[in-house]
């Protein structure tokens, strides 16, 4: 640790750092996984009430989404002043099956790769490899509706196009379908961390999910019926608790989907709610896999101007898996 640093909180998994410096609106805090001495470090800033947007927030956010959430609730409290300095060294986490964070950070960022990486793995990867490995990638697409994807499948589609150009679309397209395809396995995992850990969740998940109402108000497309159905299986593992058990007048509401991309969608439906059968007083929490951070903002955006011209006081939050920007 500098001379210019001070630890703000220390566990066996992970140390937080910040950089002690006068009158800065921004504040510097480093955290440090201890299972990677090197690249384990990320430099965060934070303003009293947000992170600052970049590489190092979104590697974090896009890798180690629960353990930043409980960062901002622990920043909130202790760091929403420049004069404010934390005298303790105790960071309450809670963790899936009382599993360490450093070993829910570690498995994660065993999974971190470069675009560098992914592209040079992509070039030397033969025809057959690139058919197969697409195949298995989208092996769930449409489970249950169409025949899973198989290598003659694939080798078929990208047949049409012209001999010299197939063998690079190939590795395009696998290299986009590794980073951008959530499979159910995927989408699944993720819900069942969230149901537990989730900030929001607290102490007791089941009492908090209890007391959520669950919005199915989509009006084009089917996606928010499917994710409903997966994210109702996960609840029913964690909690022990059906969709159809949830709810109350008390409890936010929450619009679970699989994306947020331009928001057009999301913003259409929650409006029509808003100005329809939504309550005088809410907390909307929009809860996706995927979402783009212009379009998250333009969405939280329109929202509350809908909001307000419906004279309602109504509050717009949005949670992903992972976040995308141009």
């Amino acid at each position: 640790m500098s001379h210019n640093e001070e630890i703000v909180f220390k566990s066996d998994e992970l140390d937080l750092y910040r950089l002690i410096k006068e009158c800065s609106k921004w504040q510097t805090f480093k955290l440090v996984f201890k299972f990677h001495p090197e690249k384990g470090k990320f430099s965060i800033g934070w303003n009293g009430s947000r992170f600052a947007a970049g590489s190092e927030y979104d590697k974090l956010n896009k890798f180690f989404p629960s353990t930043l959430k409980h960062l901002e609730i622990f920043l909130k409290n202790h760091y929403f002043d420049d004069a404010i300095k934390f005298d303790s060294t105790i960071l309450e986490l809670d963790w899936i099956n009382q599993t360490t964070a450093g070993e829910i950070a570690q498995e994660q960022f065993e999974q971190i790769e470069t675009n560098e990486d992914i592209k040079e793995k992509c070039k030397f990867k033969t025809r057959a490899e690139l058919l197969s490995s697409i195949a298995t990638t989208i092996r769930d697409y449409r489970a249950g509706e169409i025949a899973a994807p198989t290598v003659s499948h694939v080798d078929r589609w990208v047949s049409q196009f012209d001999v010299d150009g197939q063998l690079p679309l190939l590795a395009e397209v696998d290299y986009v379908l590794d980073k951008t395809y959530f499979s159910r396995e995927y989408v699944k995992s993720f819900f069942e961390r969230e149901i537990i850990n989730h900030p929001l969740a607290q102490a007791n998940p089941r009492e908090f999910w209890e007391q959520v109402n669950f919005l199915n108000i989509q009006k084009n497309g089917q996606s928010q019926q499917e994710i409903l159905k997966l994210f109702a299986d996960s609840l029913r593992s964690q909690c022990g608790l059906e969709l159809e058990q949830c709810g109350s007048p008390e409890g936010p509401f929450f619009y679970i989907d699989d994306v947020l991309f331009s928001g057009s969608r999301v913003q259409s439906d929650l409006k029509s709610w808003v100005h329809g059968v939504a309550p005088a007083s809410a907390e909307v929490h929009i809860f996706v896999i995927g979402a783009h951070r212009l379009g998250e903002w333009q969405c939280k955006e329109g929202l509350k101007a809908a909001a307000i011209k419906a004279s309602k006081t109504i509050s717009f939050d949005c949670w992903a898996a992972i976040r995308f920007e141009n």
